[in-house]
């Protein structure tokens, strides 16, 4: 009856609605059975102790027939004497765990607000965990019941001092920083989901209103804090000069990476510095690796691409931030005379990934190969169907490409008619089909 009484939406309110229990053979069915009679004998009893001790009312009707029905019925007249003795019998309330919630939420609030480089918007957001731990509303921080904040406690905690932690924005392994916030190196694999659920909820960036992307991956959003699971490489292809070193002393030609080169993101620099040297004119980004393989060899490898002026860069899903950075210097420095052009899969995510660019490089980029005319002659050989999540993420692209300064931008329109086929045949096909 606790239970059903933390579940509705008058919960601590004077107005709430009493909560009802029968004492029948539907509700206790093992009392009722023919050879129950002295578990409804201690049912019987239960309750009339219960009620004694003013922790619920029983109120008995009169059925037709003759006999009578035995309700239970919990208000809030009665609330507060039984949790008073559900708790002695081990219990927990959820004005417990919500208490526990507001007080991590001020803990780290005051932490925050002293802490160098605090954003303001995880202040913000801290603030309003406070005032949902006092209302019970829990939606903020990723918890569709009440009743799984009981059991979840513990990974929403955890998963709060992690969100505190990379709202500042970190250079790290994810396994280090697990092992100083948690003293386990696999605690935040564990609660990574909820972390990022976090952060996207807090941070404006990842709003229906910004003009960022909603990654799927957990893993791609804690990068965009600094949260490295792996080494920040750029593989790329193409014939560009590299020159590395303090003073720039020694030459790399990405030429003789064959077929593609794994460089160091410190390399970044050299790596762009080296495209506007060698006149590239195509920067083409392709987002599935067996695809930027295939489309090298097309290309004649390295030397073939050179003789075309093109760079081929493998972003291996959402572009890392290494490399978001070496793509928007080249557009910076590059200006018109280097155009850029996405190859990826013809998918919600795969848009998300070509707006992550086109946000970053401040310029089109081409919707390359797979458009939306493509998607009709391939959805013929059948494709996946969307799920919700996808067919929402689709309708707010299509808003987010109308509500740009120039929608009538090529790229844009390209994108869109994308994001329309897709979602009319509620089917989405990878890059490889071609």
């Amino acid at each position: 009856m606790l239970d059903d009484y933390e579940k509705g939406a008058k919960f601590e309110q004077p107005d709430a609605k009493d909560v009802l229990v029968r004492v029948d053979e539907d509700t206790f069915p093992e009392a009722f059975r023919p050879d129950g009679r002295e578990r409804l004998e201690r049912l019987h009893t239960d309750v009339e102790t219960l009620a004694q001790a003013g922790a619920l009312r029983v109120v008995r009707q009169r059925v037709r027939g003759g006999g009578e029905r035995m309700e239970l019925r919990l208000g809030a007249a009665e609330v507060t004497r039984a949790y008073a003795v559900a708790v002695a019998h081990g219990y927990r309330p959820l004005r417990a765990v919500l208490d526990e919630l507001l007080t991590e939420a001020t803990r780290l609030l005051a932490a925050a607000a002293v802490a160098p480089q605090a954003p303001t918007w995880w202040l913000q957001y801290l603030g309003r965990v406070q005032d949902a731990a006092r209302s019970a509303d829990l939606r903020l921080i990723g918890i569709a019941t009440r009743s799984r904040l009981k059991l979840d406690w513990p990974e929403v905690r955890d998963a709060l001092t992690a969100a505190n932690h990379f709202s500042r924005t970190v250079d790290a392994w994810a396994r280090h920083e697990s092992e100083r916030l948690f003293g386990d190196s696999k605690r935040l694999s564990v609660i990574k989901a909820r972390v990022t659920g976090i952060l996207r909820a807090a941070d404006p960036r990842w709003g229906s209103d910004s003009d960022q992307v909603e990654p799927c991956e957990p893993n791609d959003v804690l990068e965009a804090y600094g949260v490295r699971r792996r080494p920040a490489t750029l593989i790329c292809a193409g014939a560009v000069p590299m020159r590395v070193g303090t003073g720039g002393e020694r030459t790399y030609q990405l030429a003789d990476f064959h077929p593609v080169a794994t460089l160091p993101s410190g390399w970044g620099v050299a790596l762009a510095n080296g495209v506007l040297d060698a006149g590239i004119q195509v920067v083409t980004t392709i987002e599935n690796e067996y695809p930027f393989l295939s489309y090298i060899e097309e290309a004649g490898g390295p030397t073939g691409l050179g003789t075309r002026r093109e760079l081929v860069v493998y972003t291996g899903g959402f572009l890392s931030e290494p490399l978001l950075d070496v793509l928007a210097r080249i557009a910076a420095e590059g200006g018109n005379s280097v155009a850029f052009r996405h190859w990826g899969d013809a998918d919600p995510d795969g848009l998300s990934i070509w707006w992550q660019l086109r946000c970053r490089v401040r310029r089109p980029v081409e919707i390359y190969r797979t458009t939306a005319e493509w998607v009709e002659r391939a959805a013929i050989r059948d494709g996946k169907a969307l799920n919700t999540r996808e067919e929402r993420l689709l309708r707010a692209h299509i808003g987010r490409f109308a509500a740009e300064p120039n929608p009538a931008a090529t790229d844009l329109q390209q994108a869109t008619a994308l994001a329309e086929t897709v979602l009319k045949l509620r089917m989405k096909l990878e890059q490889e089909r071609q």
